[in-house]
């Protein structure tokens, strides 16, 4: 990444603020088209999949921790009902 100086005195490691704006409307406009398409829009109940949290669990902690929070993770699914 090569930035050219600006006069702006707001630089974080040399980045000029116009990338974070740029970033946070690129963030904004996807989460506006996708919002919509997540929000359940059927009164159907369904039944709760556990798959998704234990792959995100596993892929995003160390082995060593995974046990006790995938744990922690279905004992608070439990209580929830």
């Amino acid at each position: 990444w090569l930035w050219q100086p600006t006069k702006l005195p707001l630089l974080w490691q040399g980045t000029p603020p116009s990338n974070f704006l740029g970033w946070l409307v690129t963030a904004l406009v996807v989460l506006a088209f996708v919002t919509p398409v997540m929000i359940n829009k059927s009164h159907k109940k369904y039944p709760s999949d556990y798959y998704p949290l234990i792959v995100w669990v596993s892929a995003t902690e160390n082995w060593g921790e995974t046990g006790v929070k995938l744990l922690a993770c279905v004992i608070a699914l439990y209580f929830k009902g």
